[in-house]
């Protein structure tokens, strides 16, 4: 449509400087979670990576994303079930969470941290007050 052919547009003149600040905010974070020895992005993975977001893992995600909320901190979740978009009745779909644990556990720790809406530092704030609920 034209509203999204505008909006690319305008997307595609602010490419660059969007990959550097989600790239700073990304290197952010990972310091900060390596810092407090908590799961982070691995430096070895960052090659031709655009961080539209950052994920890492927490006990509770949905208490974590209240407090985040409150915190005026705009977190998301995109994967909330190894059958994503799928949240229930899974055996329909002849999956067996037993068989895929992997995915199991992380869709129900996974939250996605912004790289592009606000600052960083914001973000390392609020993560600093709720470190107890970050794996």
């Amino acid at each position: 449509s034209k509203v999204q052919l505008k909006i690319g547009n305008y997307s595609n003149q602010n490419l660059g400087e969007n990959l550097k600040l989600r790239r700073k905010n990304s290197m952010l974070y990972s310091e900060f979670l390596k810092h407090h020895n908590k799961k982070y992005v691995d430096e070895k993975l960052w090659r031709n990576h655009s961080f539209l977001v950052y994920p890492i893992l927490v006990n509770d995600r949905t208490n974590f994303m209240l407090k985040a909320e409150k915190s005026r901190i705009k977190l998301n979740d995109w994967f909330l079930s190894p059958l994503h978009p799928v949240l229930e009745n899974l055996d329909k779909w002849d999956l067996n969470e037993d068989s895929v644990p992997v995915s199991s556990y992380l869709s129900k720790h996974l939250i996605n941290l912004p790289t592009l809406e606000i600052e960083g530092d914001q973000v390392t704030d609020f993560l600093f007050a709720n470190l107890e609920s970050i794996l």
